[in-house]
């Protein structure tokens, strides 16, 4: 192993380890001090205001697009990626909890169609499938 080598081992290590940091710093903070989530530039009020998280992360991710000879573009990359992963993962969860909570308000769970594959898809299987294949016992 070379001395490059390790080197490049050692950027990657750091640049999973900027990844974790911030992903983890920014929810830590949207839970401490934000009751969830912060946003920049809310009125009086409380409404409005752009999420921090995702603030970060494109500020992050656009640095190391548009000045990607900086030595500090993979620093940037990494940081806005872990912020953004922060935001993607809070905003899903927060669609996964209106949906939910709109499933049950409208009379019980969200009803998912029975999965039903192309006829081309279940013939291509059904000569590959044996007898002892064909049902999946369940042992409690």
């Amino acid at each position: 192993m070379g001395l490059a080598d390790l080197a490049s081992r050692k950027h990657r290590a750091l640049s999973v380890a900027e990844v974790l940091l911030a992903s983890g710093g920014i929810a830590y903070l949207n839970h401490k001090v934000g009751a969830g989530e912060i946003k920049l530039g809310t009125a009086a009020d409380g409404t409005g205001g752009v999420p921090l998280d995702g603030t970060i992360g494109l500020a992050g991710i656009a640095f190391a697009f548009w000045k990607p000879e900086s030595k500090f573009a993979s620093h940037a990359l990494a940081i806005g990626l872990g912020a953004a992963a922060g935001f993607a993962y809070r905003t899903g969860a927060a669609l996964g909890d209106s949906a939910a909570q709109t499933a049950h308000t409208a009379g019980g769970p969200a009803q998912v169609p029975a999965h039903r594959p192309a006829p081309q898809l279940a013939a291509a299987f059904a000569k590959y499938q044996t007898p002892q294949h064909s049902r999946v016992a369940v042992s409690r």
